[in-house]
């Protein structure tokens, strides 16, 4: 019963120390990391032969570089891509002779894996990397000869990233998607940074219809 209600506070202070919706969207269903508490004094001598406890295991990074680590994957994205407050996102991507619209469903952080780095990255001045692994329910593109949306499908889009790296670089935090993500920008809305009463994930608060180009509907 503690363990539960330690979890659920804890998931609420993440998601309160979020800076940005974007990010509370992203981090759903990613645990936050509990950082070990510091070590108990020893408060009596331990019997002969007793065997000494075991150190708390280290968790693969701390809670604040998993915040960081968010925190960096929302900026990038966001110049890219359009959060709604359904939790849908969108984007015109130029991978394609001509540029086409696109949606992902539920579009997050599955996890972080820290990732190693070698000498050369050292002399370079990175400290450290994680990779935010992405995932998401379904996608979709428009199709213009069809004048609507194709099925939803398990399958990423072309070019888009599976996982955004996330460098400290002579103690600057960078984030880069590839040369890949260069190729999308921000699609049709409304942002959930435009509506500030809008709960992430759930529904938007404004009653204005989605920004589609004539003819286009969102569809379900």
């Amino acid at each position: 019963m503690m363990k539960a209600i330690l979890g659920f506070f804890l998931a609420m202070t993440m998601t309160m120390a979020a800076e940005s919706p974007i990010e509370t969207l992203l981090s759903r269903g990613l645990e936050p990391v509990v950082d070990p508490a510091p070590p108990e004094p020893e408060t009596a001598t331990p019997a002969p032969g007793a065997k000494p406890k075991p150190a708390a295991k280290k968790p693969a990074l701390t809670r604040e570089e998993q915040l960081a680590v968010i925190a960096q994957t929302a900026a990038l994205l966001q110049k890219h891509l359009t959060f709604r407050a359904d939790g849908s996102v969108s984007s015109y991507s130029s991978a394609m002779p001509a540029r086409q619209m696109l949606e992902w469903k539920n579009l997050r952080i599955k996890m972080i894996n820290t990732v190693a780095i070698n000498d050369a990255d050292s002399k370079a001045g990175v400290e450290k990397r994680f990779l935010a692994v992405l995932a998401w329910e379904g996608t979709r593109k428009w199709d213009s000869k069809l004048n609507g949306w194709s099925n939803w499908t398990s399958s990423g889009h072309q070019l888009f990233p599976t996982g955004i790296k996330v460098e400290w670089v002579n103690g600057q935090v960078k984030a880069s998607g590839g040369d890949g993500l260069t190729k999308f920008a921000p699609g049709p809305g409304p942002s959930i940074l435009d509506d500030k009463d809008a709960t992430p994930g759930i529904i938007p608060s404004s009653k204005a219809g989605p920004q589609l180009p004539p003819g286009m509907s969102r569809g379900k």
